[in-house]
């Protein structure tokens, strides 16, 4: 899970410098950026999704209960 929330990272990274030169073309920005928009919004159902599974699969802790006993 740490390698894709690495690789999400790295996609938002190259989000941000494609934001920052969307600029350039100012004959397709409009459509540029509702891309990018599109691509942070499935990024962050991503981060979710490992969010969730590192949830369900962490060690589960011992109640008080069970320690004592």
């Amino acid at each position: 899970m740490a390698a894709l929330r690495a690789d999400i990272a790295d996609i938002q990274r190259r989000l941000d410098d494609g934001e920052r030169t969307v600029a350039q073309l100012p004959h397709r920005e409009k459509y540029l950026l509702l891309i990018i928009d599109f691509m942070r919004r499935l990024l962050d159902l991503y981060l979710d999704l490992v969010d969730q599974v590192e949830r369900e699969l962490a060690p589960r802790r011992e109640t008080k209960a069970r320690q004592s006993a």
